[in-house]
């Protein structure tokens, strides 16, 4: 990298940066994010995991640089904010694994991912990351759902991700945060930001202005085009027979 496109230290130390650096594109490189395929071999291995055990980078740093270039990316753009939830689960695979806490099924130990990723509208290219959320979840029992704030309720991540979205993407034309039937809530609705559009697949049936449904407003419309679409599915493993 040349002094041009140099960017400044996010650890403090220029060796983890440039180490940083490194690693990103050698994920890039080999479209994998196993540390024995991306480091090319042995000491590239050790070398990813001192760097992912460092106590001076964090997540955020990590991000940081990418997040800057794809906020350059999206100036003046139409963007598309899509957003999701993805369960890292380590089922069979958790021993001497640590800081891992129940995954979706409560039994298996994981941790859960959700990445904001910003698309061009128009020419749909990938533009880059604009944040991610990494959390586990505790081995205590959650307390009773009604009874919690939205801010201490998984949930809450829907509304960050359109927050984050508006404020780095800020010098977008247009932000439009898109995301799956689990962000339909009213509080993501009441809260959102106001530089931000917001695209959601319904899954309440919610009540409308004219005393219809959600869910029975579209028997009316006209049908503007029908698409088939073939979705391939991975085989699942079968057990042992008994």
């Amino acid at each position: 990298m040349g002094a041009a496109g140099r960017r400044p230290s996010t650890t403090g130390d220029i060796r983890l940066d440039k180490r940083t650096d490194w690693l990103l594109e050698r994920i890039v490189a080999s479209h994998s994010l196993v540390l024995r395929e991306l480091g090319g071999n042995r000491s590239g291995e050790i070398a990813a995991h001192r760097l992912l055990s460092s106590d001076k980078v964090s997540i955020e740093e990590i991000l940081e640089p990418q997040v800057a270039r794809t906020a350059a990316a999206a100036r003046g753009r139409r963007v598309i904010a899509v957003q999701d939830t993805t369960e890292i689960n380590f089922a069979g695979r958790d021993r001497r694994r640590k800081g891992l806490g129940p995954a979706g099924d409560g039994v298996s130990k994981g941790f859960f991912v959700h990445p904001v990723i910003a698309v061009d509208a128009e020419s749909e290219a990938v533009l880059g990351v604009v944040g991610a959320e990494i959390w586990t979840r505790s081995e205590e029992r959650t307390p009773e759902h009604r009874g919690r704030t939205f801010e201490d309720k998984e949930s809450v991540r829907w509304l960050d991700g359109a927050t984050i979205a508006g404020t780095r993407l800020a010098e977008a034309a247009e932000v439009i945060s898109v995301s799956d039937r689990e962000s339909d809530i009213y509080p993501f609705f009441a809260r959102k930001p106001e530089n931000v559009d917001l695209i959601i697949r319904a899954a309440q049936d919610r009540a409308l202005s004219n005393r219809s449904s959600l869910f029975q407003a579209p028997a009316d419309w006209q049908t503007l085009g029908v698409t088939e679409v073939r979705v391939a599915r991975a085989a699942r493993r079968q057990g042992p027979c008994g």
